[in-house]
């Protein structure tokens, strides 16, 4: 009996042995470690794009002519007469204007509008046109001296002939062309030439008195309309 428990303890003493050198596969198994991040490549730099031409800036011509100005104008057949003008450049190269002034038969006032060609140059040709209210003018004596010859001389005639016209009121349009010259901003000197139209009025009105044909004919010339031929200075402000 004695052999046979000492083979079992030996058994088990056996048995222990190989349980603590066995692994234990109760146990839990390890988790895979988190994944390390991996940082992103680098993105490739872009390539440099040329920045696209830049059209140069258009040059910008100085305004030579001043934004109002006040003239005096003078001539023949002029629509203002012999008066003042104030213009007002509302375009580089457009301007409108407003006058009075008077002439032999009557005062004048009106508008216009001039359009210049070249406003950035110191000469520029331009067209224009105006409408006008010429007053008229009344109880206008004219002394007419006929004279007859005689020998070679001339002899006037006596008692002088006398008489009284009239010249209506009239509205005319006068169209208009010329030159503007501008030295400098606020200084300018321009010529025109044109015909006036009269519209509504302006004939002469003889009133007393025999006129010759001849007579006639140069008081038709200063009635309002016709020809002009004018000149004028020009002061700008601004």
């Amino acid at each position: 009996m004695r052999p046979f428990l000492t083979l079992l303890a030996g058994l088990s003493l056996l048995a222990t042995a190989a349980h603590a050198q066995t692994p234990d596969n109760t146990a839990p198994p390890v988790l895979n470690p988190a994944p390390v991040a991996t940082p992103a490549p680098a993105a490739a730099p872009a390539a440099s794009t040329p920045a696209p031409a830049v059209a140069p800036a258009a040059v910008r011509v100085s305004r030579r002519y001043p934004q109002s100005s006040l003239a005096l104008v003078v001539g023949w057949g002029a629509p203002y007469g012999w008066g003042f003008e104030f213009s007002q450049l509302v375009a580089p190269g457009f301007d409108v204007n407003a006058g009075l002034g008077f002439s032999v038969t009557g005062g004048k006032l009106g508008i216009g509008g001039r359009y210049y060609f070249s406003p950035e140059r110191k000469v520029s040709a331009w067209l224009g046109g105006n409408l006008v209210h010429s007053t008229g003018l009344d109880n206008i004596t004219i002394t007419n001296n006929s004279s007859t010859s005689s020998g070679g001389g001339y002899y006037n005639n006596t008692p002088a002939n006398t008489g009284v016209i009239n010249y209506g009121s009239a509205e005319l349009l006068h169209l208009r062309g010329g030159m503007r010259w501008q030295p400098v901003h606020r200084f300018a000197m321009f010529g025109g030439l044109g015909y006036g139209i009269p519209f509504s009025g302006g004939a002469v009105q003889y009133v007393s008195g025999n006129f010759d044909q001849p007579t006639r004919d140069a008081l038709q010339l200063l009635a309002p309309g016709g020809v002009e031929v004018s000149v004028g200075v020009a002061l700008g402000f601004n």
